[in-house]
């Protein structure tokens, strides 16, 4: 009897924890307990951030759910503090690129949606979009990185145009430094400035368009450097009673010069071939026979005539004397000089402490690459270049011809003056005269 009850109370224990177990496998399924998902952080735009891209792209970081369920998210955009529009509503990616006016503040926020209805959400952002630009625009002069610029040249800028229709205003940044920091002008409705400018200088200078509505467009960055004041000089006149050309003189070590090159023409240039034998005339680059076409040339106005030895001479004979007596090509009352009388002015200046005689008789501007001179005494040399057979060396080099069938020359390399050149009489070079 005694094993009989044992046997019962077992049995009875055993059927209640598997009754007990029953009902808890079942509470489990039938009425799991759903979490809602991690509230979203959101990414970019940074919170109130300005100056915003219209075309900017919104994103946060994925919200995890801590039952595994899929999650979806809703965005909420518009003007108001508390943003109640729904701008994109259940899309599974984290970004959305929404459709945004210029010059206005958004805010917004992301919400996080389960499957089973759990909701979570991020804090609310704001930032600000950019206002409307004005339209680029470019600089135009003094050109960029433009060399002996004038000191009363002015700056000038192209126009901008507002999107909407409002005023453009500029402000003039300008100086000496890189990029340009001091503003001298602002809000002025001209594209153009007239600065105060310094002799041998390098300024930069930008320009920011402005509208009304806080929108900025900003030019490049250009530089120019400006002319370098030459020594005051008492010039002489000489005009020439061949075509009635009026030449600046200066006066050196006891013996006047013409202080630019030569340009006397003959009514036809004539073949344009090389000779050895027969006078040939040139303009730099120009190809044709008329003399009035080749004097329309900038290049005739600023380097004059080339010539072949054999127009230089005009017939006379070859000269190494000081003076060299040979009038050639020069005007009645002038002569060609000789290389010694170039080899006379080199060692005049170099008597006079110039290490670099070329220094103070090169041109102030118009050499290539910082190869300009002081022009102490006005002579005013250029680099004309030379036909040897080709045009070649404008800019770079200047070549004259003596009577000594010899030429000088100087270069934008170095300050020397070379007279180690006996050049073929076809060549055709620059010529200076000097007063008898």
């Amino acid at each position: 009897m005694k094993n009989k009850v044992i046997i019962s109370s077992i049995f009875i224990i055993i059927s209640f924890f598997i009754a007990y177990l029953s009902c808890e496998t079942k509470t489990d399924e039938e009425d799991p307990a759903n979490r809602d998902p991690v509230a979203p952080v959101l990414s970019s735009p940074e919170h109130k951030a300005e100056n915003v891209e219209i075309d900017i792209t919104l994103s946060w970081q994925i919200s995890a759910d801590p039952d595994g369920d899929k999650v979806k998210y809703n965005v909420y955009l518009d003007t108001n503090a508390s943003p109640a529009q729904i701008a994109s509503a259940g899309q599974t990616t984290t970004t959305y690129k929404p459709d945004l006016n210029v010059n206005t503040t958004y805010y917004w926020k992301v919400e996080a949606i389960d499957d089973n209805g759990g909701k979570a959400q991020s804090g609310i952002w704001s930032f600000t979009t950019l206002a409307s630009l004005p339209t680029a625009f470019s600089l135009i002069s003094p050109a960029m990185s433009e060399t002996c610029v004038a000191l009363d040249a002015k700056l000038v800028w192209r126009s901008s145009t507002d999107p909407d229709g409002n005023d453009i205003t500029y402000d003039v940044y300008f100086g000496t430094d890189n990029p340009p920091m001091s503003t001298v002008s602002t809000d002025q409705s001209d594209t153009t400035f007239v600065p105060d400018l310094v002799d041998n200088t390098t300024y930069f200078w930008t320009i920011a368009a402005k509208n009304a509505s806080g929108g900025v467009s900003q030019s490049g960055i250009w530089s120019f450097t400006t002319l370098k004041i030459p020594p005051v000089v008492d010039y002489g006149t000489l005009i020439d009673s061949r075509d009635q050309i009026e030449y600046e003189t200066v006066m050196i070590d006891g013996k006047t010069w013409m202080a630019q090159n030569l340009a006397y023409l003959p009514e036809e240039l004539g073949p344009s071939d090389l000779s050895d034998t027969d006078p040939r005339y040139y303009v730099y680059e120009y190809t044709g026979t008329s003399a009035s076409e080749a004097k329309a040339t900038d290049n005739y106005g600023t380097y004059g005539v080339l010539y072949n030895l054999p127009a230089v001479l005009n017939g006379a004979a070859a000269s190494s004397t000081n003076p060299s007596g040979v009038q050639g090509v020069c005007p009645v009352g002038w002569h060609v000089p000789s290389k010694a009388e170039w080899n006379e002015l080199e060692s005049y200046l170099i008597g006079m402490g110039f290490g670099e005689p070329a220094l103070p008789l090169k041109a102030v501007c118009g050499w290539f690459d910082g190869g300009n001179g002081d022009d102490t005494f006005g002579l005013t040399i250029l680099p004309g270049g030379a036909m040897t057979p080709n045009f070649t060396q404008i800019g770079l080099r200047g070549y004259w011809w003596t009577t000594s069938d010899w030429y000088i020359s100087m270069e934008y390399t170095h300050n020397g003056i070379r007279d180690d050149g006996k050049g073929h009489p076809r060549y055709a070079m620059s010529v200076r005269c000097i007063k008898d």
